[in-house]
């Protein structure tokens, strides 16, 4: 894995909200024994093209 450099640690917890801008390098590292579930959603800034 490659290392970020120069960059911020966040501590987040059950409830949180993270919103990471398109094109920002992030990671994310799981505390010992503790799980995590993820829900993404994306938001294109114009719609998709129909499919055909």
């Amino acid at each position: 894995m490659e290392k970020i450099i120069g960059g911020q640690t966040f501590t987040i917890k059950k409830g949180d909200l993270i919103i990471i801008p398109r094109g920002t390098p992030h990671q994310r590292i799981n505390t010992k024994g503790k799980t995590f579930s993820l829900l993404l959603i994306k938001i294109f800034a114009l719609p998709l093209p129909p499919k055909n």
